[in-house]
Order: C-alpha cells, then sequence, then structure tokens
C-alpha cells in the first residue's frame, strides 16, 4: 500500500513534468523510476544476490543506458521553429474541434482562464473515491507480509535520498507554478 502511495506521489510529478516541460520529455525522465527500483531491489531486497556478475553487468549497463537518454532529454530544447509548429498544431486542432483559441493557449501555458471557476466535487466523485479506498482497505485487512531479507541501511538511505529529492523537487514546483 505504501508503494502504491509512493507511485501516485511519482505520478503527480509526472503529470507536472509532462504539463511544463512537454510530454516529449516530461514522461521520458518521469520514467526513471526504474533507476529506484533498481536501487531498492539490488540493496534492500537482494533481488540479484546469488546471480553472476553477467546478470549484474547486464541490469546495471542497462540502467546507466538508459540515465544517457534520460540525460540527453533533460538537456535538449525546443528550437523556436519547434515551438512555433506546436502553436499552429494547437490552432489547428483548436478550429477542428471547436475550442475557443484561448482556452487552448491557457491551457498550454498550464494557466486557468481569467474568471474560470472550478466546479465542485460532486457526489459520484465521492462516491468512486470510497468506493476504491474501500477496496483497498478488504484487500490490506487480507495482506501478510511475505518474509523476505529487508536491509535496513539502504533503505533509510534511499528513503532519505526520496525525502530530499521530494522536497527540492517539490520547492522548484512551487516555485515555477505555484501548483496551478
Amino acid at each position: 500500500m505504501f508503494g502504491g502511495f509512493i507511485w501516485v506521489i511519482g505520478d503527480v510529478f509526472q503529470q507536472y513534468a509532462a504539463k511544463y516541460s512537454g510530454i516529449s520529455r516530461g514522461i521520458p525522465l518521469s520514467n526513471t523510476n526504474q533507476i529506484w527500483g533498481l536501487l531498492w531491489g539490488l540493496f534492500v531486497f537482494g533481488e540479484l544476490r546469488g546471480s553472476g556478475a553477467g546478470a549484474y553487468v547486464q541490469v546495471v549497463s542497462g540502467s546507466l543506458l538508459m540515465m544517457l537518454g534520460v540525460g540527453a532529454i533533460a538537456f535538449s530544447s525546443a528550437t523556436g521553429d519547434e515551438q512555433g509548429q506546436w502553436k499552429e498544431a494547437a490552432q489547428r486542432e483548436s478550429q477542428r474541434y471547436g475550442i475557443a483559441p484561448d482556452y487552448v493557449e491557457a491551457r498550454m501555458q498550464g494557466m486557468p482562464l481569467a474568471g474560470e471557476i472550478k466546479p465542485p466535487r460532486s457526489r459520484w466523485d465521492w462516491l468512486l473515491v470510497a468506493g476504491a479506498t474501500s477496496i483497498f482497505v478488504v484487500f490490506a485487512t487480507m495482506a501478510r507480509a511475505p518474509a523476505m531479507p529487508l536491509h535496513w541501511a539502504p533503505a533509510v538511505l534511499l528513503i532519505a535520498a526520496i525525502v530530499v529529492l521530494l522536497a527540492v523537487c517539490g520547492i522548484a514546483l512551487w516555485r515555477t507554478t505555484r501548483f496551478h
């Protein structure tokens, strides 16, 4: 259940990444969760323990290759020409589907329209939340912790790194977006 909670936090950051850095950059950057899974699996749960050196080389080199790709994406930037084509495509889709151009422009910038009011949550929304929560609670009461070794020192270090990154990224995101 805790893993699911952490996953949801990652999804929230993924949505902001896609919104503010573009989907072509935000989604690959957010998929670096593979590295976190690798670190937890190797150091905390000992998943490759007993495997040969070849398995470690393959897993680590594949992850490093992925990180090189993430770095290339993170440090790339869209040219003015690419941004112009993006705006043209948005205008074309606005006309095609009959959506007001100012609405599309505001959404592309991640801003609400002037005077826009968020609709309140309906009973169906709350019913859906209650239903999903109750399903988790029912399954949580049936679940039993698996018998697996847990190495606390790497777990504490990884938790600390996650909390620090969460704080740093959260502050940077707040300064940039004010969570709008």
